[in-house]
């Protein structure tokens, strides 16, 4: 009896993480034991002549009053067990989705980690860690691989598309240099034929000296209706 009172009753295990031998748990064992020598000890100073060969505990309860509360607790244990669960199988699957296995992500971690140091710390190996933290990432699976690979194509488009763009500067300039007017006429007439594709167009060709005036009425004709009639002329022809 003293040795219950005298017991605590936490749950096996505690925030930090660190298994207990509560005796309420999977320290019942421990505690028969310690009761065993106990009981022992105090029937040998009786002198009753009694061995204690071994004492269970069983069916063990808090007392009334305070069950509900211990309750509570291993209820709030459970569900931080519960939390801490799900966090690490939710880091588990980002890792999983990011690297392609969170072993991958653990290596790539401390890779990281460590050439980070080395740059702060001016180290002489910084290149080689930098090359060996490109090679990792470059083979890394998941959305890092699927994110670089992204990356290197556009610039790689980039890249050609600029040295296209100076290559045809280049063919454009000689181009002007041996056609001169010739050239710029041609360009404008496809810059309206691009940007006006649907629109009408007219090519007036005039020498420079020509004063003349085009009007060109460029809007759309209707077709013949009574507004267009000589009336005029019909009432002569009803005359005759």
């Amino acid at each position: 009896v003293r040795y219950l009172v005298s017991a605590t009753l936490e749950t096996d295990d505690d925030e930090s993480g660190i298994a207990k031998q509560s005796i309420l748990g999977a320290g019942r064992t421990k505690a028969g034991e310690h009761l065993t020598v106990g009981m022992q000890n105090a029937a040998d100073a009786a002198k009753v002549g009694v061995e204690i060969v071994h004492v269970g505990l069983q069916g063990i309860h808090p007392p009334v009053e305070v069950a509900e509360a211990y309750q509570e607790v291993i209820a709030a244990v459970q569900k931080k067990q519960a939390a801490i669960m799900n966090a690490q199988a939710e880091r588990n699957t980002n890792l999983i989705s990011l690297c392609g296995g969170v072993k991958k992500a653990d290596e790539l971690y401390d890779l990281a980690t460590r050439y980070q140091h080395a740059r702060e710390a001016e180290d002489a190996g910084v290149v080689q860690l930098g090359r060996e933290l490109n090679g990792a990432v470059a083979n890394a699976g998941g959305e890092i691989f699927q994110i670089l690979t992204e990356a290197q194509s556009a610039a790689f488009e980039k890249i050609v598309l600029a040295k296209a763009t100076g290559m045809r500067f280049a063919d454009q300039l000689e181009a002007y240099r041996a056609g001169g007017d010739i050239f710029l006429s041609q360009h404008r007439l496809a810059m309206l034929e691009e940007t006006l594709p649907s629109a009408r167009k007219f090519v007036v060709i005039a020498e420079d000296a020509d004063a003349e005036v085009y009007i060109i009425d460029l809007q759309k004709s209707e077709e013949d209706s009574l507004y267009k009639l000589n009336l005029d002329a019909l009432e002569n022809m009803t005359d005759r």
